[in-house]
């Protein structure tokens, strides 16, 4: 039960450009220090693929943090983060770094974070939920944008921003983030050949002894129908197929599991 409900990364042809790009950012940077912003709905996958990327890029060391600490990738999240300042903190909170005594925002305070981030060799930096700065005073918004563009600038960091598509503006009118930022969609899913290839990710990663019928096309327009295409939810949908599958000893999922499942999602508080 434990293993199904764990979160794993599965990747898949829409990730594959964003991830293939940002190896290129990191591994080939230019004199132009550029960043990804990536745009989907809420579970569409985002906060995941942060959690991957961080942990493919992170080279953090406990046994030698306390003589020569390291943090190549920093992940953190902007949630009603509405001014500069508590951006600054989630940065040196991600550093595993003292937050008090910032105060009031102050200029001095980006080459604070500036000398942090090149003693850590931070090479990225994660901004998950960057919607959020839209709630924000236009003031406070503009400070960020600009905090952020002088760290990309004097630290040589790859930025990725992971927003809903309500924070596109940003990329748009944002002179700055316009030009440095490649800008990628999560979009919802159809039946196609990329679903397919998702779906037997998941299938893969599944403890089941015998095979399942994912990929069918009547199990895949079902899983599109009840989950709206939102890869969260045919996740969830799976997961809980494949508990009940174990439940009911069928060891496989079909499409009457899967509409079952959607009527009746697992009650996994009968299991703590």
């Amino acid at each position: 039960m434990r293993y199904i409900r764990q979160d794993y990364f599965v990747k898949h042809p829409y990730l594959s450009p964003i991830l293939s790009h940002l190896h290129k950012l990191i591994t080939s940077p230019s004199s132009r220090v550029c960043g990804i912003g990536v745009f989907g709905e809420p579970n569409s996958g985002k906060t995941t693929l942060g959690a991957e990327i961080e942990r493919k890029y992170c080279q953090d060391d406990d046994k030698t943090r306390a003589t020569h600490p390291r943090r190549t990738a920093l992940n953190i999240s902007l949630t009603a983060a509405i001014n500069a300042r508590l951006v600054f903190e989630r940065i040196i909170g991600a550093c595993h770094g003292p937050v008090s005594g910032l105060g009031k925002y102050k200029d001095g305070d980006q080459r604070l974070i500036v000398d942090l981030l090149k003693q850590l060799g931070t090479r990225l930096l994660l901004l998950d939920e960057f919607t959020d700065i839209l709630l924000a005073s236009p003031l406070e918004q503009k400070r960020v944008l600009s905090a952020i563009k002088f760290i990309m600038v004097n630290c040589k960091i790859v930025v990725v921003a992971l927003g809903t598509s309500s924070s596109k503006p940003v990329f748009i009118y944002d002179s700055h983030m316009k030009e440095r930022f490649t800008r990628f969609e999560l979009p919802a899913w159809r039946v196609n050949k990329a679903l397919q290839v998702f779906l037997l990710g998941l299938q893969n990663n599944l403890p089941l002894r015998k095979a399942s019928s994912l990929l069918a096309y009547e199990t895949m327009m079902t899983l599109i129908s009840v989950s709206g295409g939102i890869t969260g939810r045919i996740t969830d949908l799976i997961k809980d197929a494949a508990v009940k599958a174990i439940q009911t000893q069928c060891e496989s999922i079909d499409i009457n599991l899967i509409n079952d499942v959607a009527r009746n999602p697992v009650d996994y508080s009968k299991y703590k």
